[in-house]
């Protein structure tokens, strides 16, 4: 026979362990989480490609040359960056690999300008080009055939174009007027562009230039900074160019969002004092933090995807 024992337990002493099990899972969920980040800095002189995390503990150069390296993303598996390297005999666009640092050319081409995404497939990029025009169009690039779609045509500047997460769509910012004394760089809205039949549909009606629109990772929301006067403020508005929010609201001059893959927070390139730096912003606005500030110029914060 065995003999058992019964196990008697303090009422008091058991609800104070639940209390203490519900409290440290309250604080866990209250912790920041540490994303992967890449961004270019010029802290070797010329503006660098680097990755660091949102502690930013530890930095490591993925470039180091003496030419810039500018207008990178990432490849959606996160093994790869693509960016423009502004070359004495013009731009090429080129990829980097993060376990090795081996780079490689993808286009060379006297008129590319510069690259703005890449597809979950790595097969195809939305770049800008001078081909058909001096002031550049935008292009779907067959990356295997190097073959390539024109999928804007106007009289303006296209830039910072972003595929939507079903790729069915892109969100740009294309020039509506020329510069003006108030508006020194023109005016440019943000548009979402049909990749089926290439239509447009103008999302935005302010003044101003409206640049580097972002789809969040869930489709729903766009981001995108509006600048007025030389100062720029943090956007954010619905797919369909409704409920558009200030989240930055005056405060420095701040730039280039970009969403964080699981839609929380976005990232973006204050500057003060001539000095950029990289910060976080909730998306309601609620919460700032600093990131990355340091006495170097610190730019375009690219989320690592999942």
């Amino acid at each position: 026979m065995f003999s058992t024992k019964k196990l008697y337990t303090n009422p008091l002493t058991f609800l104070m362990k639940i209390l203490l099990v519900l409290m440290l899972l309250t604080l866990m969920g209250c912790q920041s989480k540490n994303y992967d980040l890449a961004y270019v800095t010029d802290r070797d002189n010329t503006l660098d490609i680097c990755i660091t995390n949102s502690e930013n503990k530890e930095i490591i150069n993925l470039t180091n040359s003496d030419i810039t390296e500018y207008n990178l993303t990432w490849s959606k598996d996160g093994k790869e960056i693509f960016y423009t390297s502004y070359e004495k005999t013009g731009r090429k666009v080129k990829s980097v690999n993060i376990s090795d640092k081996s780079i490689k050319v993808i286009i060379n081409d006297s008129t590319i300008q510069s690259v703005n995404d890449v597809s979950k497939d790595n097969e195809r990029m939305i770049i800008s080009s001078s081909e058909h025009h001096k002031k550049g169009e935008l292009y779907l690039y067959d990356i295997e055939t190097n073959s390539k779609i024109r999928i804007t045509n106007n009289e303006f500047y296209e830039a910072g174009a972003k595929f939507s997460p079903d790729e069915k769509t892109v969100v740009v910012s294309i020039q509506t007027k020329v510069s003006d004394p108030t508006n020194h760089s023109g005016t440019a809205e943000i548009f979402e562009i049909k990749l089926s039949d290439l239509s447009l549909n103008r999302l935005t009606d302010l003044d101003g230039f409206n640049a580097l629109p972002e789809y969040s990772p869930d489709g729903e929301l766009i981001t995108f900074h509006h600048c007025d006067n030389g100062k720029c403020d943090i956007m954010m508005m619905e797919f369909d160019g409704l409920n558009l929010v200030n989240l930055t609201n005056g405060k420095d001059d701040n730039r280039w969002p970009r969403w964080s893959p699981d839609g929380k927070w976005i990232s973006f390139t204050k500057t003060i004092d001539n000095n950029s730096d990289i910060y976080f912003i909730s998306k309601d606005g609620k919460r700032v933090k600093p990131i990355i500030t340091t006495e170097f110029r610190d730019e375009i914060a690219i989320f690592k995807p999942k």
